[in-house]
């Protein structure tokens, strides 16, 4: 599920940017087709941060281990470049789903009636 996230009507690709927006928006129009959508992030991303994670600390580990005269700014810099890839990832694991408008629910409405 490593991609850009696309419309749920008009699979329009959305840009890197445009998905940061939506994700804080959480329920925004598509900017080509005008329908609405909802904005949420994948479980996934829970098990990509995980293993990234898991890498920054067995690297600070390792640079703990293998370094006599370590400075504190090194594991911290490792740390940071860690943890901004993860914020990186996050727009890769977003996903755009339908939600129901009112035209919506009152035609599924008259659909049961009939």
């Amino acid at each position: 599920m490593f991609r850009l996230p696309v419309c749920p009507h008009c699979k329009t690709v959305y840009r890197y940017s445009d998905t940061k927006k939506e994700i804080k928006l959480k329920q925004d129009t598509c900017y080509h087709c005008k329908k609405p959508f909802k904005a949420s992030i994948f479980p996934g991303v829970l098990v990509g941060g995980g293993i990234l994670l898991i890498l920054c600390i067995i690297t600070n580990i390792l640079l703990l281990f293998r370094m006599k005269e370590l400075q504190i700014w090194l594991l911290f810099l490792v740390t940071l470049f860690f943890f901004l890839l993860i914020y990186l990832i996050i727009p890769f694991f977003t996903v755009f789903k339908k939600t129901e408008t009112e035209k919506t629910k009152t035609n599924n409405k008259k659909k049961t009636n009939k």
